[in-house]
C-alpha cells in the first residue's frame, strides 16, 4: 500500500470541480458524467486504501511535498493511519452515493 491513492483520493475530487464545468458547455448528460466519474474514482481510491487496514504494522504511512520553501518551508503532505482510512471511505462512498441518487 502506498500514499498515492490517498492522493487521488484528495485530487479527484479537485478535478472534477475544475473539469464539470467546461462539460457543461458540451450537454447536461457530459456534465453529470465527469461528476460522477471524479466522484467514483476518489471512492475506488479509498476502498483501496481499505487492506491497510488488516496489516496494522504497515502504518501510519506519512508522504510530504514542499509547498513554499523560501524564507520558510511549509508542506503539503497525506497521513494514512487506521482513522484516516475509515473516515475516507465513509466521506467518498457517501458522496458517491449521494452523486448517483442526485
Amino acid at each position: 500500500m502506498t500514499t498515492a491513492a490517498a492522493w487521488v483520493c484528495i485530487f479527484a475530487p479537485l478535478i472534477g470541480v475544475a473539469v464539470t464545468p467546461l462539460l457543461g458547455r458540451f450537454s447536461r448528460t457530459a456534465r453529470d458524467l465527469g461528476a460522477l466519474l471524479s466522484s467514483l474514482v476518489a471512492a475506488v481510491a479509498a476502498l483501496s486504501l481499505l487492506p491497510g487496514l488488516l496489516h496494522p504494522e504497515t502504518l501510519p504511512l506519512e508522504h510530504e511535498l514542499a509547498w513554499l520553501a523560501n524564507p520558510i518551508e511549509i508542506g503539503f503532505g497525506v497521513l494514512v493511519d487506521g482513522l484516516s482510512i475509515v473516515l475516507a471511505n465513509v466521506v467518498a462512498v457517501i458522496s458517491f452515493v449521494i452523486m448517483v441518487y442526485c
